[in-house]
């Protein structure tokens, strides 16, 4: 993933990917994103069924943009879409308060 985004003129405005992926865990990409000279103000927001302190706050402290929690409704997840779709991740800049996204 990482070797793609380095290798392209198309930078996304903004990657969200879960913690639990194989051969590598999103910690390990968030790292490589945040220590790439290229990619390392790419905005960043994990999607995680976890809701635990730790996963969010490791994601906070490897400067993730935003966490959110899994929804378990259809419903709820197109309403996420939807409000990360809206947001301008130009300009966004989150607070500690707006970090932790969760619908249900």
């Amino acid at each position: 993933m990482i070797q793609g985004l380095n290798h392209t003129s198309t930078i996304p405005l903004v990657i969200l990917f879960d913690l639990n992926m194989p051969i590598k865990n999103g910690f390990e990409v968030l790292k490589e994103l945040k220590g790439s000279h290229l990619l390392k103000k790419l905005p960043v927001v994990i999607f995680s069924t976890s809701d635990d302190n730790t996963s969010i706050e490791s994601s906070r402290r490897l400067v993730a943009e935003m966490y959110i929690v899994k929804p378990s409704s259809f419903t709820s997840l197109i309403n996420i879409i939807k409000f990360i779709i809206a947001i301008d991740w130009r300009t966004y800049s989150g607070s500690t308060e707006d970090f932790v996204y969760k619908v249900d």
